[in-house]
């Protein structure tokens, strides 16, 4: 979601979905969502806390995993409980005051029929 508020911010976009999941194994998100380096101020690369706002998501895990001693169990009983609180916000309508709907269009690749649906 900070990915959509940013590109708000900047101009790049009017609106956007905050919703998604990960697979990195998959996915390689660097490739997509990080500037080349030849896009880049020099400067980006003369510090190293600039240097570490270009990490992947499983850098940063893993960099955290290490230098705090998390284990992976602890790591899922968080990620869990965070599915939970969510799901639990969601269900009370905790947010609902900050989510806009939006009008969709989706399209059944196997039967061509189309429907517009609610996205919220």
């Amino acid at each position: 979601m900070s990915m959509i508020a940013a590109k708000i911010k900047a101009n790049q976009i009017d609106c956007g979905i905050g919703a998604g999941m990960e697979n990195m194994s998959i996915f390689p998100m660097m490739e997509y969502f990080i500037p080349k380096k030849e896009n880049l101020s020099k400067r980006t690369y003369d510090e190293k806390e600039t240097l570490d706002c270009l990490l992947g998501t499983g850098e940063v895990a893993e960099n955290c995993a290490e230098e705090f001693s998390y284990t992976r169990e602890q790591q899922d009983r968080f990620g869990m409980e965070s599915h939970v609180k969510a799901e639990k916000a969601q269900n009370a309508r905790y947010f609902v005051n900050e989510i806009v709907p939006m009008k969709a269009t989706t399209k059944d690749f196997k039967t061509g029929e189309k429907k517009t649906l609610v996205v919220d």
